[in-house]
């Protein structure tokens, strides 16, 4: 089975960068048929509450005061596209300024930090009710702490410790706590109290960047490792526009009622390649195929005869540009900083985001009040939807055609 290089990913500071989804969980538990989750990227800190409905109001509301209000506005948001997401991205855009990544469809490995954390989290809960599976709801809080406190592998600290630069106070040691400077063995002056907490402060920042690098190195050491033990099936295709390409039909893979579907779909025409590496296809009726479609999916297809396309593989469709530009700029499933060949190079941050104000004078209601505080308000009926925000555009050939191979 063939394989795509492997790469990097760019290692973001504390909640500079958190992965999101929700997931149902069955049977229901108080009312509670679902439980909102986020991660923090570097940190693995779970931030997750149960909901009745799933909902972009109760989403947002849920993001706004357990995300925002504690950690601050993230610079990125990693979500699928389910529609309660779509919405909640978009009001966090307009609101406050950050940045919606959301991941092509059949590839949920670009949000795997959140998919693997969904797996821990049911397991958890399974277990802390011990089979009772109808009390997870009482039980949730106890497991995100039990996460929060235990240590991780890929960083050698717990999530509780890189948040907040202490180890967590658990009852069994409640007198033994551990800093990151010494503790005081007395009363304090006011200057001496101000001093020690600048030196725990400074300490923490340390940490966080060391923390950081140590992640960073892990990425690299395992995409070096992946790429030394796959060297034989790896094949970087960086299919150019025009190419005619077979897209994998992921869907029918993992059912067990649709063995007789094909296995790969096409021919279709390679129209663009993202800034993430997934492709952006179209029929050879000039149709774009819904979304853009991972690397991963696209393999070559090898024509028997020529193909008559256009000379301008963008003549193919008729799609003004900016439709087209804004269908490439919308996904960053993959927001690779530096590729398989460059893996050399330091992996350095980004500056958090600037928080953007909102004008909301002039409202006398209360849901505007609430909007001036920073609640969201979202219409429930536009966004209960599950259904992908995935609309193929439909187009037609146009008369200037000439013969070009496939190669």
């Amino acid at each position: 089975m063939l394989r795509i290089p492997p790469s990097v990913t760019q290692t973001p500071s504390l909640f500079q960068k958190v992965h999101c989804d929700t997931m149902i969980m069955s049977p229901a538990s108080n009312k509670c048929k679902y439980i909102v989750h986020a991660r923090d990227s570097l940190s693995s800190w779970p931030e997750a509450r149960a909901l009745q409905n799933e909902n972009a109001k109760a989403i947002a509301i849920w993001f706004f005061e357990d995300v925002i209000c504690r950690w601050s506005c993230p610079y990125k948001i990693v979500t699928d596209n389910g529609g309660p997401w779509v919405t909640v991205i978009q009001w966090l855009k307009d609101k406050y300024g950050i940045t919606g990544i959301r991941i092509t469809p059949y590839n949920s490995q670009a949000n795997g930090k959140i998919e693997r954390g969904h797996w821990d989290l049911r397991q958890a809960l399974f277990k802390a009710t011990s089979g009772n599976s109808r009390k997870w709801f009482y039980f949730l809080p106890h497991v995100l702490w039990a996460d929060r406190i235990t240590i991780k592998r890929g960083t050698g600290c717990s999530p509780y410790f890189m948040a907040l630069g202490a180890h967590p106070i658990v009852p069994l040691d409640v007198v033994e706590a551990t800093w990151l400077v010494k503790p005081p063995s007395g009363i304090l002056s006011t200057a001496d109290l101000i001093g020690l907490r600048a030196k725990a402060l400074a300490k923490h920042a340390q940490h966080v960047m060391e923390m950081r690098q140590k992640v960073s190195k892990n990425k690299l050491d395992t995409v070096l490792r992946y790429q030394r033990e796959h060297k034989a099936t790896i094949v970087d295709y960086d299919f150019k526009p025009g190419r005619l390409v077979l897209m994998r039909n992921t869907r029918v893979e993992d059912s067990l009622d649709s063995k007789m579907e094909p296995r790969y779909l096409g021919p279709l025409v390679v129209i663009r390649r993202t800034k993430g590496g997934s492709y952006v296809l179209a029929e050879l009726d000039g149709s774009i195929v819904g979304g853009t479609v991972a690397q991963f999916r696209v393999i070559p297809y090898h024509a028997r005869h020529s193909v008559e396309l256009p000379k301008k593989i963008h003549d193919l469709i008729d799609v003004s540009p900016q439709t087209l530009k804004e269908l490439v700029d919308s996904d960053e499933s993959v927001p690779t900083e530096y590729h398989y060949r460059t893996l050399g190079k330091k992996l350095y941050g980004v500056d958090r985001v600037r928080l953007q104000q909102s004008d909301t004078s002039g409202s006398d209601s209360d849901d505007s009040a609430s909007e001036a505080e920073g609640y969201p308000q979202l219409n429930d009926d536009d966004s209960n939807s599950d259904e992908d925000d995935e609309v193929p555009i439909t187009s037609r050939l146009r008369s200037s055609k000439t013969a070009i191979g496939d190669g």
